[in-house]
């Protein structure tokens, strides 16, 4: 997990030193830190608080946990098409942002 952190760091290294991409700069350091945090939080396995809490004290019943994880799915079903929304508003349309587009209306009001 940490050497894919590494190859994500290097990439958006990459490419914000060529300033090209951004958006995809962008998109390498979420990756970079979602790989951190996952390997971060694997390499503690099994406790969740050491060395108090472990994963197999931490057990929920199967109800819920399916509950948990309905939620946890219909939240990122909200979550990621607002995200992509976003990048491609401000991230990947350059002329947007620079307000070369969408200026004409700016001038009738």
């Amino acid at each position: 997990m940490f050497v894919l952190s590494f190859l994500c760091f290097l990439a958006a290294t990459w490419l914000i030193w060529r300033r090209t991409s951004l958006g995809w700069s962008f998109v390498f350091v979420m990756l970079q830190f979602a790989f951190a945090f996952f390997g971060y939080g694997a390499s503690h396995l099994p406790y969740i608080l050491y060395p108090m809490v472990t994963i197999h004290e931490s057990i929920t019943n199967p109800a819920m946990g399916l509950a948990l994880i309905i939620a946890f799915i219909a939240g990122l079903c909200l979550l990621i098409p607002s995200l992509l929304l976003l990048m491609r508003l401000f991230l990947f349309d350059a002329a947007y942002v620079q307000g070369k587009r969408g200026s004409e209306r700016n001038e009738t009001i």
